[in-house]
């Protein structure tokens, strides 16, 4: 892991952390940056704010998830890896629903990242571009319901 990849992760740990004692909405990026033990111009040269530093932690362990799938791990599993996911995570991915400037604003991200994932996936497997217009269809479905299911 390089230095930039560690020091991000460092702030990801202690936003996390921050997380389990008060809503997003409460803490600052003074507070991130120093339980890290990085400077505030430190946490700006990674993240706009606590907000996409939210997202990219949703991203990075979607990815996680996405990369599984191969010959072996059928990309139904990635809903079992999802709800692990969040059920390991369920305290930040509530906080995060529930104190980031509107429930629905960041279940929107959420479902847009998941879409785009699982749409660059499945079209690994059917090489051609656009999908088909059923298939666009089902994984906006898949991954609209998905998210609601886990936190409505």
């Amino acid at each position: 892991m390089t230095a930039s990849n560690k020091t991000k992760e460092n702030i990801a740990k202690a936003f996390v952390a921050l997380t389990e004692q008060k809503p997003i909405n409460k803490i600052t990026v003074r507070e991130i940056a120093a339980k890290s033990g990085v400077t505030t111009v430190t946490f700006y040269n990674y993240f706009l704010d606590k907000y996409d530093l939210a997202i990219w932690l949703h991203v990075k362990e979607s990815k996680k998830i996405m990369a599984k799938i191969n010959g072996k791990y059928e990309w139904k599993n990635t809903l079992l890896e999802g709800l692990r996911y969040f059920a390991k995570n369920r305290n930040f991915m509530l906080n995060a629903l529930n104190h980031t400037g509107g429930h629905n604003g960041f279940l929107r991200r959420v479902e847009r990242i998941n879409e785009e994932l699982l749409t660059a996936e499945i079209k690994k497997k059917f090489e051609k571009l656009p999908l088909p217009s059923n298939i666009q269809y089902s994984i906006k479905i898949y991954c609209a319901g998905t998210v609601r299911v886990l936190f409505d």
